[in-house]
């Protein structure tokens, strides 16, 4: 049979340009659909971390502010810690203490004697 056309027709056993055999150009064919197949994944993967690349690009530019924002939170941590034992220091100086009854005879901030018209849990000059 003398066939000139570049495929190949189901009653041929060879093909016209090659000369391969029905079986190899199958295989090829089925070979040639998997790298098409992987291909089309490749794309889809290259394009998924193309996106990604850019999702990290966004967030390392982000890195230099974030790390400013850090460093201020810290420096105000630290200012508030040492404004909290500040104020734990003055409490401990101003801390009130109980003075029991038969020992407290006048007022511990305003000086005045306690008696009946003033008495010791209810000094009215100094609070």
């Amino acid at each position: 049979m003398d066939c000139v056309c570049l495929r190949w027709h189901a009653c041929d056993t060879f093909d016209a340009q090659g000369g391969k055999s029905l079986e190899e150009v199958a295989a090829m064919e089925e070979k040639l659909n998997k790298a098409l197949k992987s291909k089309e994944k490749y794309k889809q993967e290259k394009k998924e971390l193309i996106t990604k690349m850019q999702e990290l690009e966004v967030w390392r530019s982000a890195v230099p502010e974030l790390r400013t924002m850090l460093e201020s939170a810290v420096e105000e941590k630290d200012a508030l810690l040492a404004e909290k034992e500040d104020l734990t220091r003055l409490q401990q100086h101003f801390k009130l203490t109980w003075v029991p009854d038969d020992a407290a005879t006048r007022c511990l901030n305003c000086d005045i004697e306690f008696g009946l018209r003033k008495w010791k849990n209810h000094c009215r000059y100094c609070g």
